[in-house]
């Protein structure tokens, strides 16, 4: 079940529910019985190890430019090679 955190609109009074989907929500606030609005949050979730797109995005980057530097070097040297072989 989630827990939905509420504001009193009268006092200020923050406080969490933990309720269903489906069941009501809360109209009064339990220290003044001023009306109170469902606050939104961010969800408590973190992403850790490979498999997520930050983590695989930025190593395949990184693979793709030294594959690019290193096919570089290698034609640089073969156009060297042929060069100095043609004098």
């Amino acid at each position: 079940m989630p827990i939905y955190e509420f504001e009193c609109r009268k006092c200020g009074h923050k406080f969490d529910v933990w309720q269903k989907v489906s069941d009501p929500m809360p109209r009064h606030c339990a220290r003044c019985r001023g009306p109170v609005r469902k606050l939104l949050s961010p969800p408590g979730i973190v992403f850790k190890g490979s498999g997520f797109h930050t983590t695989d995005y930025v190593q395949a980057k990184e693979r793709k430019a030294e594959k690019e530097s290193a096919s570089g070097k290698s034609s640089e040297k073969a156009g060297e090679k042929a060069a100095s072989a043609s004098e």
